[in-house]
């Protein structure tokens, strides 16, 4: 049944999740279950739940897990999980609001999704992180 997030308890979960994102920046998981919840939470209908997640600061720690798993020295695949989650993070946490997506192009939102189209060339990660480029502006 029609059960979303609230409010003030939206708040707090998502600060949580800043926290332990925080606390664990390079650990695949942790970055792939923080931007899945940054998107879900951002989908809300809610406009004060939209603004806790802008407010919490998830556009910013978005652009960390870019920059920190674009970079990923290992297997590219061992990174395209986060990446893709990061993406699709990005795309809906309100790149609409010019203050957003200019925070979001100064930290180097740009700059990773570039490399990320360098490093995955040809496939549907690389087209994600195009359309992202162009919705931040980069």
């Amino acid at each position: 049944r029609g059960v979303g997030p609230r409010g003030a308890l939206c708040g707090d979960v998502m600060s949580a999740f800043v926290m332990v994102m925080r606390a664990h920046p390079k650990d695949a998981d942790v970055a792939e279950a923080a931007c899945c919840m940054f998107a879900t939470v951002a989908r809300a209908e809610d406009p004060m739940v939209h603004d806790f997640v802008i407010k919490t600061g998830a556009p910013l720690l978005i652009v960390m897990v870019l920059r920190h798993f674009s970079q990923h020295e290992g297997n590219p695949a061992d990174a395209e999980g986060v990446l893709r989650r990061a993406i699709e993070a990005l795309q809906v946490v309100g790149l609409d609001e010019a203050s957003t997506a200019g925070a979001v192009r100064l930290a180097g939102a740009p700059a990773a999704l570039q490399a990320i189209c360098l490093r995955y060339p040809n496939s549907a990660l690389a087209t994600a992180a195009s359309a992202a480029m162009e919705a931040v502006g980069g």
